[in-house]
């Protein structure tokens, strides 16, 4: 409670060191990246322009780039050529109001131009060698004024590129100049390109004055606003405008510029002397911001990470984004954290032609002496990598194979020489996990016939040598689907593995296990029931030893002499066993219509044991091994889960399969007359008819799960032993949703019951393996939002994690200030032998961010002093 209070207690310094942290972006130019999981955007003025969508392969942020300053960004072409055209600073332009316009719909056909030009007189009319109308004005009435026609009253005007409507025409025909006033609305292509109140532009000139300027992006709402601006070749410059996507009545936050352009080939918006408001309250100044309208991909700098830490100092890390072709792009983030060190992250993405993506990541960071110390860090130089990938159907898109067999590719590799190498590409996140499996998994298939590879690569911190790690490189599958045999009652399937089981310190083993199912179903009482009579052979043998050691396996023998368990190095590196089983099965599945609900019922009955004289087992797999193994007290079993260097049969499950033992199962389901789930009740039990102790050693299962409500759902799991008298296992879990609430409470225990009972004293020693609870919270509560959760354990009475925050979003913005409390594993040294172990550490934080939708969020962390456990 103290540290909670401590943190709480922090908030107003945090917010200090955030203001610190934006005061240095004032220093950058800094181009905006926008997030490309937007669909395509077009902007318009006004719903302006319709910008060519452009095709992405990739969904990545927009990434901007720092540019050079251009001293001609906001010169106007104000040549002796146009004499007759006013410039950005006439006094006609700086009069006018500055006032969103009504949007005009964004496209316009040609059946309705002809619609508007009945009944208009025409003020002007050329024609090509065609006799193609090349300049039309029309207007419902026409006036002459020397060389000038002007046309008012549902105005118009056209040539071969453009299509313009207006209150007032007013057009020269010696000079070719054109002046709209009132409701402008100008089309290219039939399509929007801007609408003001006014525009004055030459017919042979891309050079136009639009007054008053208003841009507005259509699917995100961002909008820019200037008194005036002028364009040539599709680039407008202004001067003294505003940007938001807020209300335009007190927007709560906009960005105030000196002057700025915006081109429209390019989709790009520079903005000079930013200076960005909430409210009216200035708290960021940048000299120059880049902005990009659309989710085009652009190389270029990302907003940058910051954060701060009693122990890691200033934390700074600044993405650049390279995206040189469509199909990928890279990003590399350098860090800085200013008392602990400094690193590089790398990120490549990439996508086919068939849409297969792939991800790369690469790392490094060094920590430097005295960080090392005071943690007392396994590692002073953290790196690793990871790749991502996965492809159906792969060897026909890039092996170049015509047949139709189904194949498939998944790849999720990594490799890290510490924990840290998954926190660092970003400051705030939170780990709990001390392990990581990596996989490689390749398939085909032919009809009924499946053939797989896979690869899997244990990274576990826990042990000080990863070298006694068991990997498995590779396992090689073959499995016949469930087929006929002679005739369609008679069904059969077929399953062999080959498994590669390596390390290199420590005993590895390679093994073949083969198992084939052979049996028939049939429906009997009118198909209420149903009996299947099934047998089961199984075959497989091992081949075990210590490969870089004495080739001698330990192994743990029953010394009657002393009555204890001995370890012994055995020089017999094989295993064999042959058994075969029957099975014996009813199965119930019936169902009944209430007047309001619908209850169904399904049970199972099944009898499976060996065949007499079946069973034939020898060396590392030898009855008197098997036998053995299941008496072994607390003291053996821990020192087989430690990894130790010991024996163990267990993995071989084929083995166990001649145990004779009944399988029970029920399942309950209520629905309503809509189907909709409304309770349901599961369970399972194993009677082991051959164990010497008792035959219910083997938990009860149940699953009960209840939707009283829309939005709430009830649910519990238990695994309850009538041997222990205890459950073993217990998950509770209860939640609620709704449009403006969410909430949600779970709880979960379970029991290390393989050190429960000695077999020899028959003590018993309940341990719990988990036993913690956590709570949730999220809410809208009108004037502002709140969210919480908390993480209890019980073991240890700790609070794992625990967050509280506050925040109010609006459309365009939004706010938010949290403070919490985590615990993350990291690899320390320890022992005087300089091995190493998993320490926690627990961090306690304040974070503030700011949203300014849909441009990006700002955020700060500040981290306190962590403790180590």
């Amino acid at each position: 409670m103290t540290d909670g209070v401590l943190v709480l207690s922090l908030i107003a310094k945090k917010i200090f060191h955030f203001g610190l942290c934006l005061g240095l972006f004032s220093f950058i130019s800094i181009a905006i990246a926008k997030d490309a999981t937007h669909v395509n955007k077009e902007l318009t003025l006004g719903e302006l322009n319709a910008l060519s969508k452009t095709s992405n392969n990739i969904n990545t942020p927009n990434a901007t780039s720092f540019s050079s300053l251009d001293s001609n960004t906001c010169n106007v072409d104000d040549s002796t050529s146009s004499p007759l055209l006013p410039h950005i600073n006439s006094p006609l332009l700086q009069s006018q109001a500055t006032t969103p316009l009504v949007p005009a719909p964004k496209d316009i056909s040609k059946a309705q131009k002809e619609q508007r030009s009945k009944n208009l007189k025409v003020g002007e009319l050329e024609l090509s060698k065609k006799q193609q109308k090349t300049f039309e004005l029309l207007g419902e009435a026409i006036a002459r004024e020397g060389d000038n026609v002007i046309a008012t009253g549902d105005a118009s005007v056209m040539n071969t590129e453009l299509y313009a409507l207006a209150d007032k025409i007013t057009y020269n025909t010696q000079t070719k100049f054109v002046r709209l006033q009132g409701n402008v609305k100008i089309y290219k292509n039939d399509q929007l390109y801007l609408q003001a109140n006014q525009a004055t532009f030459y017919l042979n000139s891309d050079f136009v004055i639009i007054e008053p300027f208003y841009v507005q992006e259509s699917s995100t709402g961002i909008w820019m606003s200037a008194k005036a601006a002028a364009s040539n070749k599709n680039i407008f410059r202004f001067n003294s405008s505003i940007v938001s996507s807020c209300s335009v009545v007190s927007p709560a936050w906009r960005i105030d510029t000196s002057s700025g352009s915006f081109n429209k080939d390019k989709s790009i918006v520079q903005l000079w002397n930013a200076r960005i408001y909430i409210g009216d309250v200035p708290i960021m100044y940048l000299p120059y911001l880049r902005l990009s309208t659309e989710n085009k991909r652009t190389s270029g700098f990302l907003y940058p990470t910051t954060g701060s830490s009693s122990t890691e100092g200033f934390v700074y890390l600044q993405p650049y984004y390279l995206a040189l072709q469509d199909f990928w792009d890279m990003t590399f983030t350098p860090q800085v954290r200013t008392n602990r060190g400094g690193g590089l992250n790398y990120e490549f993405r990439a996508t086919s032609p068939y849409h297969d993506n792939l991800i790369l990541n690469a790392r490094y960071f060094y920590n430097i002496p005295e960080y090392v110390k005071n943690l007392n860090l396994v590692n002073s130089q953290i790196y690793g990598f990871d790749i991502k990938t996965s492809s159906r159907n792969f060897m026909q898109k890039y092996l170049g194979l015509k047949s139709g067999i189904d194949n498939g590719l998944y790849v999720d590799f990594a490799y890290m020489n510490d924990l840290d190498y998954m926190r660092l590409d970003r400051f705030n996140y939170f780990l709990n996990t001390s392990s990581y499996t990596s996989r490689v998994n390749f398939y085909t298939q032919v009809g009924n016939n499946y053939f797989g590879t896979n690869f899997k690569y244990f990274l576990n911190f826990n042990v000080a040598d990863n070298r006694t790690t068991l990997q498995n490189l590779p396992n090689l599958q073959y499995h016949r689907y469930l087929s006929t045999l002679f005739f369609k009652e008679l069904l059969y399937s077929i399953d062999y593995q080959l498994k590669n089981t390596y390390r290199p310190i420590g005993y590895s083993y390679v093994s073949n296990e083969l198992s084939i199912p052979l049996g028939m179903n049939f429906s009997i009482f009118n198909k209420f029931l149903s009996l299947g009579i099934w047998t089961n052979i199984y075959a497989g043998n091992i081949y075990a030893g210590n490969i870089y050691g004495n080739n001698k396996t330990p192994l743990y023998t029953f010394d009657t002499m002393g009555s204890d368990f001995v370890l012994n190095p055995v020089t017999n590196r094989y295993g064999n066993y042959l058994a075969a089983n029957y099975r014996i099965s009813l199965n119930l599945d019936v169902g009944k219509d209430y007047n309001k609900f619908f209850h169904a019922l399904q049970a199972s009955f099944s009898l499976s044991a060996p065949f007499a004289n079946s069973v034939f087992t020898n060396g590392l797999l030898g009855k008197n091994v098997v036998q053995t193994y299941s008496l072994l007290g607390t003291s053996e079993l821990q020192a087989i889960q430690n990894r130790f260097d010991i024996w163990d049969p267990s993995s071989f499950t084929s083995v166990f399969a001649g145990n004779t033992r009944i399988d029970l199962n029920l399942s309950n389901y209520f629905y309503n007359l809509n189907g909709k789930e409304l309770f349901y009740w599961r369970a399972t039990q194993i009677l082991n008819l051959d164990d010497t102790v008792s035959p219910v050693r083997t938990p009860m299962e149940n699953k009960l799960g209840t939707t009283p409500i829309d939005g709430l759902n009830l649910s519990t799991s238990f695994f309850y032993s009538f041997f222990y008298n205890v459950f073993t296992e217990l998950a509770l879990n209860a939640s609620y949703s709704s449009k403006r609430v969410s909430a949600g409470v779970s709880y979960y225990l379970k029991r290390d019951t393989a050190f429960a009972v000695d077999n020899l004293t028959l003590t018993r020693t309940i341990t719990d393996a988990s036993n913690f609870l956590r709570l949730n919270f999220s809410g809208d509560l009108g004037y502002f939002g709140l969210d919480g959760f908390i993480s209890y354990d019980f073991r240890t009475n700790t609070i794992l994690n625990l967050g509280i925050g506050i925040h109010k979003d609006i459309k365009c913005f939004g706010v938010a200030i949290k403070a919490g409390s985590d615990r993350t594993p990291i690899l320390t040294n320890v022992t005087n032998d300089g091995n190493s172990q998993i320490s926690v550490i627990q961090n306690n934080y304040v974070k503030f961010e700011v949203k300014f939708v849909p441009l990006t969020s700002v955020g700060y962390v500040y981290r306190l002093r962590p403790r180590i456990n």
